[in-house]
């Protein structure tokens, strides 16, 4: 959890010293909906981890990268060859 935020930190100072691109709002509004949305789900992870049972939680947590997938393959984006046949 440390490590994330110190390169979130990271990122936030590059960006600021070379100047800000111009986003409209709408997208910083997506954009910070989506960041509330990763740092709930993973504290729910975290939460059903605690209380419940492994055997149950981390394959729930695991189906992410297929769900993802099938999202962008649903909206017309086809992951490349490369993607398909995963890391090596």
């Amino acid at each position: 959890m440390i490590e994330g935020s110190w390169s979130g930190a990271g990122s936030w100072l590059l960006l600021t010293s070379q100047g800000m691109p111009h986003v409209a709002a709408h997208i910083w509004l997506i954009a910070v909906l989506a960041a509330a949305t990763g740092l709930l789900s993973t504290l729910a992870l975290y939460r059903s981890l605690k209380i419940g049972a492994v055997s149950i939680a981390a394959p729930i947590a695991a189906t992410f990268g297929a769900v993802t997938t099938t999202l962008g393959i649903v909206e017309s984006e086809m992951p490349g060859a490369i993607m398909l046949v995963g890391p090596s």
